[in-house]
């Protein structure tokens, strides 16, 4: 039995060394002595390796334990080598399913033997699979010096550019350059896999699993090819990318390195303003406000100085929220009240410290809370509320009692949307109409078709001493004569641009008003004098054309839209004002002004501008 197992083996080799070049093998003969050479051939009895020196030996097969290896010298079992051949020889019969067969027996027998990887791979690539890359890069591992593969890398990764798969290409990049570091093409594969992991990203919506697989590749490239042609660029992505993941001490700590190894470069001025951006995420102001007054010092570029500026508006945003004790962060109306300002909420209301830095709530939930505020106006007395559905609430501040006023008192509904008053008239609209209180009767009055206003869907209310202002979300804008006691109307056929009124201001020359439709939006000015309305339209932005709202305060009208805030201070043009980065992509609902702060209420909190400081640091 012994004799034909020799026998069987003996063939087995003759057809090894057939077909293997130059292998290499390991004897252990019986009494123990140990070889290593390259295979030279067999008989039925016995075989030949030749040692370092050149040296042949015979030595019998029977009895010797023989271990063919790698290059690497990793043990290779002989059966191993037996079906890699195979697979070679079906390969050349065209005998698929037996070749890839044989192959996955080879690397089963020996997961660690290189050129089994290798052929794999060859077979692989020709009948264009996407394996191919993977068995390359293990034979490249297991042997970087009999199997190198820089040039199948960038072969991949060139092919993959083709098709603008820049993914693709960055993974075989960034996979070669972490594989092999010592390669001299390591270098500028890692640069254009961090180069192309950017392309890769989706610009308006990045998948965090994106974002670090980009992090990664620059990091990699900057930390282990450091002083490199591109490292002053990847260096000020890497700072953009933590800045953009919401990690600021990694993006000041990368920028820093940029600026410190690569002074006066061209992402200096670039690397401040991101840097500035980082400091505003943890909170410290005084760096923000520095690192935009260095941008503008640093470049005439005009593109990069508004960006400084909008990044110093930031100092000058103070931001409050559920976070800091608001009763919600959707603000739907705000009423000045000397050094203090009411809030309504989705969940009631709140009053605020108006100078206080930061800023302080006075006190919740008085005199309503839970219940979403619509509408608020205050005076030095009182502070009258509009509810969701619970009508109108009014709280004298000194006394501390409330009186609710529903349909029942001849409000136009339960649901009040805008409240304007002053010393003598209470006015509130929603979507039955408008009603009037009158302070001296204690008297509700509701205005009807039949008393001669055309309109319903009150939107907004604004009060003169010999006119009150209804805005409508259908019917334009209605004047009311509080002298002669009528109303009129006034629509697109009297010169308004929409019918559809979002907000209306009483101003020294007349009357503002803010209107959307149609998926646009802007400003109508009446001046009563010349008594014609002038247009001012916005255009279109990818927010609601709805969030428009107006304030008007000492001959400055404030627009509070969806894009941006913009003010018209007296005989001056128009000057834009960013909003804060927390309030990005938050819905407006309300702004209201004064000689030193402006209000804007989001459905993301509420917000204060400190126009004193925001002129400081712009100037």
């Amino acid at each position: 039995m012994e004799r034909y197992r020799t026998a069987w083996l003996a063939a087995a080799l003759l057809v090894v060394a057939c077909s293997a070049d130059a292998a290499r093998v390991r004897v252990t003969l019986p009494n123990g002595d140990r070889y290593t050479g390259d295979w030279v051939g067999a008989s039925e009895s016995q075989f030949g390796i030749r040692l370092e020196g050149g040296m042949e030996m015979q030595l019998p097969l029977a009895g010797t334990t023989l271990e063919f290896i790698t290059e690497g010298g990793e043990n290779v079992p002989s059966d191993a080598v037996q079906y890699l051949k195979a697979a070679m020889d079906a390969v050349e019969l065209g005998l698929d399913e037996t070749a890839v067969q044989a192959f996955r027996e080879a690397i089963t027998l020996s997961p660690k033997y290189a050129r089994a990887h290798y052929e794999y791979a060859r077979y692989l690539e020709s009948a264009e699979s996407s394996d191919a890359f993977n068995h390359y890069v293990l034979a490249a591992q297991l042997d970087p010096a009999g199997y190198p593969i820089g040039d199948k890398i960038r072969a991949a990764a060139t092919e993959a550019l083709a098709n603008k798969d820049y993914l693709e290409a960055a993974n075989a990049l960034f996979t070669f350059s972490q594989t092999f570091p010592n390669d001299p093409d390591a270098a500028s594969a890692a640069y254009d896999a961090a180069a192309y992991f950017r392309q890769s990203m989706n610009a308006d919506s990045v998948a965090s699993s994106a974002r670090d697989r980009a992090i990664k590749a620059h990091d990699w490239a900057t930390s282990q090819f450091p002083n490199k042609e591109r490292s002053a660029e990847t260096l000020f992505h890497l700072g953009s990318l933590y800045q953009k993941a919401r990690l600021p001490e990694q993006s000041i700590s990368a920028l820093n390195r940029l600026l410190g190894s690569y002074p006066g470069s061209d992402y200096e001025a670039e690397s401040f303003l991101v840097m500035g951006y980082a400091y505003l995420q943890l909170g410290d102001m005084n760096a923000v406000g520095a690192a935009a007054k260095t941008v503008l010092t640093l470049t005439d570029d005009p593109d990069l100085q508004d960006r400084a500026l909008e990044l110093a508006s930031e100092v000058a945003w103070s931001i409050i929220t559920t976070q800091e004790g608001m009763p919600g962060d959707e603000v739907f109306a705000l009423s000045l009240d000397g050094s203090k300002v009411w809030a309504g909420t989705v969940y009631g209301i709140t009053e605020l410290s108006s100078e206080s830095s930061p800023l302080k709530i006075v006190t919740n939930g008085a005199p309503i809370s839970t219940s979403v505020v619509r509408a608020i106006a205050s005076d030095a007395r009182e502070v009258w509320i509009g509810t969701s559905g619970q009508g109108v609430i009014r709280y004298d501040k000194q006394t501390k009692a409330s009186t609710t006023y529903t349909t029942l008192d001849r409000l136009p509904g339960n649901r009040i949307d805008t409240i304007a008053l002053d010393s003598s008239e209470v006015w509130v609209g929603g979507l039955g109409g408008v009603s009037r209180f009158d302070r001296a009767t204690g008297n509700w009055l509701r205005f009807t078709s039949e008393s001669g206003f055309a309109g319903r869907n009150v939107t907004t209310i604004a009060m003169s001493p010999d006119s009150v202002w209804v805005g409508t979300r259908q019917s334009g804008l209605i004047r009311y004569d509080r002298a002669g006691n009528f109303w009129e109307a006034f629509t697109t056929t009297d010169g308004l641009s929409s019918n559809e009124i979002r907000s209306v201001v009483v101003t020294n020359r007349g009357v503002a008003t803010s209107w959307y439709t149609e998926n646009r939006k802007g400003i109508d000015e009446w001046d009563r004098n010349a008594g014609v309305w002038t247009p001012i339209p916005f255009g279109t932005d990818n927010v609601a054309p709805e969030d428009i709202y107006l304030s008007y305060h000492h001959g400055t009208l404030w627009v509070a839209s969806g894009g941006t805030l913009l003010f018209r201070p007296p005989s001056l043009s128009w000057v834009g004002v960013s909003y804060p980065v927390a309030f990005e992509g938050s819905r407006v609902r309300c702004i209201v002004a004064d000689d030193r702060w402006v209000w804007v209420g989001t459905n993301d909190g509420l917000g204060r501008l400190d126009v004193e400081m925001l002129q400081q640091v712009e100037e």
